[in-house]
Order: C-alpha cells, then structure tokens, then sequence
C-alpha cells in the first residue's frame, strides 16, 4: 500500500469510527428551523441572559406546587448566551424588580399557560417584535391537566414550555419535508403543544435536543 494510500485509508477508518461512536452513544442531527423560534430581541433590563421569575402567590396552588416552577432550570446553561434561570417564590417584603411575574388564573377553555410579551410603555406586543417586559399566567384549573398520563408531569411541562416561549422560542413548525420534523410531522420537544401523554411521544416533558438546537440557532450556541 502506497503512502499516500495508506494516509487516505487511516482517515476512513479514523471517521467510520467517530460514525460509530455518534450512533453508539445516540448523537444524533437536530435541526433548527426559522419558523421553530420569534424574531426580535429584549430591549429591557431582564433579557434571555438573565432571566429571573417571580411567583406570585396567585399562581401557587395546592397542585402548582414550587416543584412545577423549579422545572424551568432545564433552560439553564443550555446556551453560553442563555444563564442560569432564576425562580423566586414571593413572599412578603420581598422586591418585584428585577423579575418578570408568574400569575395563576382559573381557565376553563383549554388554555394550560401563556406568555405575554410587553413593550417599554406597558402595551401588549406580538411575539415576533423586541420585547421590554413579559408575564407568565398558569391555568390553576387543575382538571385542565387530568388528560395527561401524569398531571404534575404536565404542568412542569407547561411551565417550561412557556419558559421556552420566554427565551424567544415558538412552536415548532409542522412538515414532513423539515429535516427533523419527522414524527407526525413535527419534532419531539418541549416546546410542542398540548399535555404529555405517550400517545404523543412527540410531546416532550422536558428540554430535549431539538429545543436546544432552536435556542442556540436563536441566541447563539
């Protein structure tokens, strides 16, 4: 075997073995897609590389428990641009600036959680635009999350879900063509919409890989 032979046949064998240390070890390929995250940026103090949440008596119940809010650590330093997030519990005395506040509210429509963003003077804006402020509303309706397999597991997913919102990220787009976007057309990732069940598989509980990969697309890796 020729040198120049044998150089070409180590590299080969140098990337047939990464091949399987990728398959062996699950690493596989997750797509960004510009539809999976908003346009715009944070103009205020409080933005994606600091995010602190104050929960607010309203949204703490007897099911929104502050094990539900603690899920949202899942985000933290999934990015070198995205920190640790924070979760206070309010108390009293204790100071609002310097976080954005987590409301409960009774709905009976469906809606499991929502994220509103604001602008400087206080007007609601669309997801897509700079953002100043924003708030988080928890359903505290606990029978709107008796349809998932397990209904604490659900509202961890919801609020980490709008968390995720937060952090500038939407709900992944639907298609079969998108590189990633396979499994009934979509992804699996937190950021999917609807209650965590295993007829949903693509539902996912947690931040997954393909939640991350949109977020570092977004922010920067």
């Amino acid at each position: 075997m020729v040198k120049g032979t044998r150089t070409i046949f180590k590299k080969l064998i140098s990337s047939i073995t990464a091949l399987s240390v990728m398959i062996c070890g699950f690493t596989f390929p997750a797509y960004a897609h510009n539809s999976d995250y908003f346009s715009g940026i944070y103009t205020g103090i409080i933005t994606h590389q600091n995010l602190k949440f104050r929960i607010e008596s309203s949204a703490i119940t007897s099911f929104l428990t502050s094990s539900v809010y603690y899920s949202a650590y899942g985000w933290s330093n999934v990015s070198n641009s995205v920190g640790s997030i924070g979760i206070a519990i309010a108390s009293p005395g204790m100071p609002s600036s310097g976080f954005y506040s987590v409301y409960g509210q009774w709905f009976t429509d469906g809606t499991l959680g929502e994220t509103i963003p604001r602008d400087s003077s206080g007007n609601i804006v669309s997801m897509g635009s700079n953002w100043y402020s924003l708030s988080i509303t928890m359903n505290t309706n606990s029978s709107s999350f008796s349809g998932a397999d397990n209904a604490t597991t659900a509202a961890k997913k919801t609020f980490t879900h709008e968390v995720g919102h937060a952090l500038k990220l939407s709900h992944p787009a639907f298609g079969y063509s998108i590189p990633g976007h396979t499994y009934q057309g979509l992804p699996k990732a937190v950021m999917n919409q609807g209650l965590t069940m295993s007829s949903k598989p693509w539902i996912s509980s947690t931040v997954v890989t393909h939640d991350i990969s949109n977020l570092q697309t977004k922010w920067g890796s």
